[in-house]
């Protein structure tokens, strides 16, 4: 039960052990590499279910679920580099 109460905590206005940023790069990097994962078992066992969907969308889709994450984690980077500045 406590961490749905650090989830929630995290995205209110409490105090929480959890990072919101880091949440938020685990669900972006997740999400694309499963849509990459589901689209190349799918492609690989059934040709006929991902007719609809060209490689071009799911590469589209991927790279900014993953840019996102890569932004994600520089923000947090220079956010933790200036905090140390500032301590110093």
């Amino acid at each position: 039960m406590r961490l749905w109460s650090d989830l929630y905590a995290t995205f209110s206005s409490q105090k929480s052990f959890l990072s919101s940023k880091k949440i938020e790069r685990f669900v972006s990097f997740t999400s694309a590499t499963l849509i990459i994962v589901i689209y190349a078992t799918l492609r690989l066992c059934c040709v006929a279910c991902v007719d609809g969907f060209d490689s071009g969308s799911v590469v589209l889709l991927s790279s900014t679920l993953y840019g996102y994450g890569a932004y994600n984690s520089f923000l947090l980077r220079k956010e933790k580099n200036d905090t140390n500045e500032n301590q110093s």
